[in-house]
């Protein structure tokens, strides 16, 4: 097992991806991440979102460990670009895509599709997730009424689902495992990884949207998902 980070476990402001480069080869067990995905003022990074994800994986590449797995969570108006800068800039192998399906939440219905991917690459080719030969799970987000992620979501445009966000973790991942969200926005990946007993490093670079994962832990707290 890798040396621990000289930083302890949790939700950091400051700069992920930089954090993922002076990491030690072999560190992280693997990455959960919702990185920016196109060009506009109102979220820190996404103007230079390709150069962003370009730097992010080729860290990656270096320091989730071989039987790892570096997951992006995207739209399908972006995945075109994010292959060509994943598959162009390293040697990571895409393994299998998962399948989110907005349920009844017209607000997120893209213009291409009411789904989104995450896309799970390895240094190795169809490496499975943990306890299981393979993961073809159609993952659904269903957000209800006056619920925490309803509420996150009036403040923060891209607010994953709680609760989908915790049972891909859980099928992927296990207890003491290490993984990072260098991309951390309102932390819903830090939120549930605690709950999960992963050690988690979340990243937010922007000081209003890593408040605003102060408050989402804050609402979540009071919120017990499945």
């Amino acid at each position: 097992m890798a040396s621990r980070s000289p930083i302890e476990p949790g939700l950091h402001l400051g700069d992920g991806v930089a954090w993922l480069e002076s990491l030690p080869d072999d560190y992280l067990d693997g990455i959960f991440t919702d990185p920016p995905w196109g060009s506009g003022p109102d979220i820190k990074g996404q103007e230079v979102w390709l150069d962003l994800l370009e730097r992010m994986v080729r860290a990656a590449e270096r320091v989730v460990r071989p039987q790892g797995h570096i997951m992006l969570w995207y739209g399908m108006a972006k995945i075109d670009s994010v292959l060509r800068v994943v598959l162009g800039a390293t040697r990571l192998h895409l393994n299998v895509i998962l399948t989110v399906e907005y349920c009844g939440n017209t607000r997120f219905f893209a213009r291409y599709s009411p789904v989104d991917f995450v896309l799970v690459f390895g240094r190795h080719r169809n490496t499975p997730p943990y306890g299981r030969p393979y993961c073809g799970t159609v993952y659904r987000s269903v957000t209800r009424a006056n619920s925490p992620d309803a509420q996150m979501a009036m403040k923060h445009s891209c607010a994953r689902n709680v609760v989908t966000v915790g049972h891909i973790l859980r099928d992927w991942f296990a207890p003491g495992m290490r993984i990072a969200d260098p991309f951390a926005g309102t932390d819903t990946t830090g939120y549930q990884a605690r709950r999960l007993g992963l050690e988690c490093w979340s990243w937010e670079i922007d000081p209003e949207k890593y408040q605003l994962a102060l408050e989402r832990h804050k609402q979540l707290d009071l919120f017990v998902d499945k």
